[in-house]
């Protein structure tokens, strides 16, 4: 959020909106005892789909920047339109036209991406989809 311009006070509000949560879990109809959230944003919490937002503009910025000058090459999808990235909750997809160089781009972006946010691809939770369009 610094690197975003943001002031230091809209900064601190957000991380104490964020951190010192806990929760309980209902489960056959009793809560368990509460426990502290270690990381992440709680679950329904308002405040994270705007989070989610502005923490992957970065790579969306990096993501546009290839695609404008020839590094990554998106999908071809109907009415001349091309498709390279979308988001969808907590999800991020991108359909790059399936070459060696393409993919070699894609991957130099997010390590980019992720040197610079401090964040990290959790290979857990990514998936490669190779597909073809006719």
């Amino acid at each position: 959020m610094r690197r975003m311009g943001f002031s230091l006070a809209i900064i601190k509000l957000t991380k104490s909106l964020v951190s010192e949560g806990h929760a309980k879990v209902h489960l056959n109809g009793r809560f368990t005892n509460s426990f502290k959230l270690e990381r992440g944003v709680r679950q329904g919490c308002p405040i994270s789909p705007l989070l989610f937002v502005l923490s992957t503009q970065p790579l969306m910025r990096l993501l546009r920047e290839g695609e404008r000058r020839g590094d990554l090459v998106g999908v071809n999808i109907p009415r001349g339109r091309t498709l390279l990235h979308r988001l969808f909750a907590d999800d991020i997809g991108v359909a790059i036209k399936a070459d060696e160089s393409n993919f070699r781009n894609l991957c130099q972006i997010v390590e980019n991406f992720e040197r610079i946010s401090g964040a990290q691809l959790n290979p857990a939770k990514s998936v490669i989809v190779p597909f073809a369009l006719q």
